[in-house]
Formats: structure tokens, C-alpha cells, sequence
């Protein structure tokens, strides 16, 4: 009995876990160091990498599952609600007028289609396209360019700009699934 017990804990006591469980670690301390300190941007950076690597080193290690999934949203849900409580503030005073109302507008469209989605499909929708990627790094980049006034202006540009294209791809990608015409996955 013993070891079955053991083998439970094995089964939610690996590397990858461990690894998501970092960044839910890290979340937690973020809110308790300045930004734009040394150890901000170190633990910050760890949160980013346990965010890359998590879901490879689940798939190269044959350990995913439904509670490493359950997991990696938990820690996401975590890190954000951390960043947005330490940076929205410094946010709000950084971007431009135009550049703010932008983000609204994509961020009311990337909305629209997360609701529509889980009402027609029952599922959140999101495509795993090079675009999210990228617009997910350039936000992610965010804390690191802030300092710097006129490169965080042009960021923020370039940011808007890939966020927009992949919009637009997202539009595309969910109009075909709404038309059966794509039967990709729609999960994310």
C-alpha cells in the first residue's frame, strides 16, 4: 500500500510540475519586490522561463497530464493577477493615449473571441500561432523596457503592430472554426 501511495506522489511530483510550481513560487515573491530591482527582474525572468519550459519538458519526459495542465493555468492565473497588481500602475503612466486605447481594442477583440469560443465549442479557443508567441514575449519583455523611455515607445509600437497581425490571424483561424472548415485543436 505503501508504494501505490508513493507512485501518487510521484504522479504529481515531477520535474515539469515542479517547474510550474516555480513560477507560482516566484508570482507570490514579485509581489513583495520593488520593480526595476535586480531580484525583481531575476525572479520575473524565472517566472518567464518556468513558463517556456514547462509544457516541453512535460511532453519530452512523457509526464503530461491533466493535472500538469490544471497546474501550468493555475500558475499563469497567478503570475498575471501578480503583474497586474505590481504593473498596471506604471502601465497606465508609461503608454501613449493611442497606445492604450489600442491594447483595449485588441484586448476586447481577443475577449470576444475567448467568449464566443467557450459558448460554441465549450472550450477556450486560442491558436498557437507564431504571432501569440511573439505578442506573448514582447509583453512579457515589457518590465525590462519600461526604464528606457524612448525604446519603450517604440516597443510599445512594435508590440500594438504584432499584436494586431496576430489578431487578425486569430480572427481568420477562428472564422474557419466556426465554419468547420478548420479541425485543428482549439485548445490552448
Amino acid at each position: 500500500m505503501e508504494s501505490g501511495n508513493r507512485t501518487g506522489v510521484k504522479k504529481y511530483l515531477n520535474a515539469p510540475n515542479i517547474i510550474t510550481a516555480t513560477r507560482i513560487i516566484g508570482a507570490i515573491v514579485l509581489i513583495f519586490l520593488d520593480i526595476e530591482t535586480i531580484p525583481f527582474y531575476i525572479v520575473y525572468g524565472v517566472c518567464g522561463v518556468s513558463d517556456a519550459v514547462d509544457g516541453f519538458v512535460a511532453r519530452r519526459t512523457g509526464c503530461v497530464t491533466s493535472f500538469g495542465r490544471k497546474l501550468d493555468s493555475a500558475a499563469d492565473l497567478v503570475f498575471y493577477a501578480a503583474m497586474a497588481y505590481k504593473m498596471l500602475i506604471p502601465l497606465l503612466n508609461a503608454l501613449t493615449t493611442a497606445v492604450k486605447i489600442t491594447v483595449l481594442v485588441l484586448l476586447i477583440i481577443r475577449l470576444i473571441i475567448y467568449i464566443v469560443g467557450a459558448l460554441r465549442f465549450k472550450t477556450f479557443v486560442s491558436s498557437h500561432s507564431l504571432l501569440n508567441k511573439a505578442t506573448g514575449l514582447i509583453v512579457f519583455l515589457i518590465p525590462y523596457t519600461i526604464p528606457y523611455e524612448e525604446f519603450f515607445f517604440v516597443y510599445s509600437i512594435v508590440g500594438c503592430v504584432v499584436a494586431a497581425l496576430s489578431e487578425v490571424y486569430e480572427i481568420v483561424h477562428f472564422i474557419r472554426l466556426l465554419k468547420g472548415g478548420d479541425k485543428t485543436d482549439k485548445s490552448s
